[in-house]
């Protein structure tokens, strides 16, 4: 009886039952979980895997991509020289100091010539008005300027003898970059050569300098011949492959980091030591040196009133044991040259022909002046410099100097076009030829690239001087 009415269910508990299997099921908010979780793997993913294009980098940093181990606090891998110990000290209490305040801030406007300024007219153009607000510097290595604009007259320093691609040319940057210090008020300071002129007007130019937040030091890893190939073993440990990095040598900086610059002796002593240029005829001595697979340059001098002209002929790599019929010497054939121009023809048949870059004879073919600021500033302070240079040059000849603009080539379109460059672009001197681009930012704001431009040659000054108030105009 007792099973019975154990096993006999009565009407309150059917409907607690009933109750019981349909009560409606709880109200997760399962698409917030999925939200989050999607939003998570997407930043992980960004600083773990992060993109590869520089603009979009900048979505994340305005420092460009890193990889998540750029993150985490630097380990050292090896013990510090007394050298080093005393140089970063040294320029961890120049960056961490308060900036030297003025009043009347100035812009160093410094001219590295090796004779008189053809564009002085169009300069004094430029600055007349702004007086107090900008100081004029000019290194004149031939010979002794003659100015025609009053901006211009007894501001020459003392000079000295400057012989491209060596340690000369950084030398005369260091001896302008002393003389502007020494005034206070100048708070931001511009390299410039001969070839160079305004792309804006005064004011323009002025408070984009004055106003940044960052020194314009072009800054940039090539794993080519051209690049690290350039690179010399007797610059570690203090500086390593890695960490070597070529740009153009015309700055742009604030005050701060001129003076690193200029208290710095550690890094400078190993380029002034072990990056150096020798061109070489190529003879059986110098073919002894040369392995199979070596990256090498071609080129011819000329001797002219302002000095050598270097032509590059071509870029290749050593080939040997093979048939060199009309187009080799000794065994040696422009093999991938990369040269747009390139005639092998004329290569082999020039009187004087000189090789360049030769592994056997590291550092042989570093030029000081595209390698010591770029590496200087990315190893003590990569996050205080941009990129690249405020001064435009065209590159696309391929050759050994850039183009140069005649007075036929100066045109309001031309002047245009280059102030609507947003983009800075480096190309790798590898086989890949890696094309580098970010965008250019002015305090995290994309804006125009330059503010100078070069090289013009001295008859185009009319065609300048008459375009000048069209093409700086905003």
């Amino acid at each position: 009886m007792k099973t019975a009415q154990t096993g006999r269910l009565g009407m309150g508990d059917m409907q607690n039952l009933h109750g019981a299997r349909h009560r409606p099921p709880l109200k997760r908010p399962l698409w917030i979980i999925v939200l989050v979780s999607l939003i998570s793997i997407f930043i992980i993913g960004a600083y773990v895997y992060p993109p590869q294009s520089s603009a979009a980098c900048y979505i994340f940093s305005s420092r460009g991509c890193k990889a998540i181990s750029d993150w985490l606090p630097p380990v050292p891998t090896r013990e510090y020289t007394d050298e080093e110990v005393a140089s970063h000290l040294v320029i961890r209490e120049i960056l961490n100091a308060p900036p030297l305040q003025s009043e009347s801030p100035k812009v160093a406007f410094m001219f590295l010539t090796p004779y008189s300024l053809p564009f002085e007219k169009l300069w004094e153009k430029f600055f007349h008005g702004h007086e107090g607000k900008f100081s004029v510097y000019v290194h004149a290595s031939k010979d002794k300027p003659v100015h025609v604009s009053r901006y211009f007259v007894n501001r020459d320093v003392r000079s000295d003898q400057v012989i491209w691609g060596k340690i000369s040319m950084v030398d005369a940057e260091k001896r302008l970059l002393a003389n502007a210090l020494e005034d206070p008020d100048n708070q931001h300071f511009v390299l410039l050569s001969e070839s160079c002129v305004p792309l804006y007007n005064f004011d323009y130019i002025y408070n984009h300098l004055i106003n940044t937040n960052v020194s314009f030091v072009d800054s940039f890893e090539d794993p080519g011949p051209h690049g690290n190939g350039r690179y010399s073993e007797h610059m570690s440990p203090e500086i390593e492959k890695k960490d070597f990095r070529k740009g153009a040598q015309w700055f742009s900086m604030k005050r701060q980091h001129a003076v690193i610059v200029l208290a710095d002796h550690l890094y400078y002593s190993k380029f002034r030591d072990y990056c150096k240029r020798v061109f070489s005829r190529f003879n059986s001595v110098l073919r002894n040196h040369m392995v199979e697979g070596d990256w090498f340059s071609i080129f011819t001098i000329t001797k002219g009133v302002e000095g050598p002209t270097y032509e590059e002929m071509g870029i290749g790599r050593v080939s040997w044991g093979v048939d060199c019929k009309g187009g080799g010497v000794g065994g040696l054939q422009l093999k991938g040259a990369s040269s747009a121009e390139r005639d092998e023809e004329r290569i082999f048949k020039e009187e004087v022909v000189y090789l360049q870059w030769l592994p056997g004879l590291e550092g042989r073919n570093c030029i000081a002046d595209e390698h010591y600021l770029p590496t200087f500033f990315h190893l003590i302070d990569p996050g205080g410099i941009a990129n690249w240079s405020v001064t435009h040059v065209d590159w696309s000849e391929r050759k050994w100097h850039p183009k140069s603009y005649k007075a036929q080539d100066v045109t309001y379109g031309l002047l245009k076009n280059i102030t609507s460059i947003q983009e800075s672009v480096h190309v790798t001197s590898d086989e890949k030829k890696e094309v580098q681009r970010w965008p250019c930012l002015w305090n995290g704001i994309q804006k125009p690239c330059y503010l100078f431009a070069r090289k013009f040659l001295p008859e185009a000054l009319d065609k300048l001087m008459n375009h000048f108030a069209n093409y700086t105009t905003i």
